[in-house]
């Protein structure tokens, strides 16, 4: 604020309540009139603060599948609904255990090694703190040669 001294106080409710912390967090889809207040009690107004509802978020960790068995790793690729740049992190788990935990360089694709079978989920952050998460079971099917 322009002129102002001191510490801030922040409303979007008219003046009602004020708050030192400028982030507002789990605001409902709106229009807001941001106030902020100095030390002295001078105030300045910042009308039409939008905030829009973010799009769905979905994550596709694949379908399910049979394999047959091998010692070759199979990868796992995510699907997602929004941009990469609004990733924060992903988490796979192999049948309840992390074996990827990071940013979309790290686990956005991943080699798996199925031992006759296993579940593998992927959760996944984006920027606006939404989580969402997507299994694929995998199971290797041996091939026994049968003769008569």
């Amino acid at each position: 604020m322009p002129g102002g001294s001191g510490s801030y106080l922040y409303s979007i409710d008219g003046g009602l309540t004020w708050i030192s912390d400028p982030i507002f967090n789990n605001l409902a889809p709106g229009t807001y009139t941001l106030m902020i207040q100095d030390q002295n009690g001078c105030e300045s107004t910042m009308p039409n603060i939008t905030v829009s509802e973010p799009g769905p978020f979905s994550v596709d960790a694949g379908e399910d599948r049979q394999i047959e068995a091998s010692n070759d790793f199979i990868t796992l690729e995510l699907a997602i609904s929004v941009p990469v740049e609004e990733i924060v992190s992903i988490v796979w788990t192999e049948d309840g255990n992390v074996i990827c935990s990071g940013g979309v360089d790290q686990c956005f694709i991943i080699e798996v090694d199925p031992d006759g079978a296993a579940t593998y989920c992927a959760t996944v952050t984006d920027i606006n703190g939404c989580v969402s998460e997507d299994c694929v079971f995998i199971r290797e099917r041996v091939v026994k040669d049968v003769y008569i």
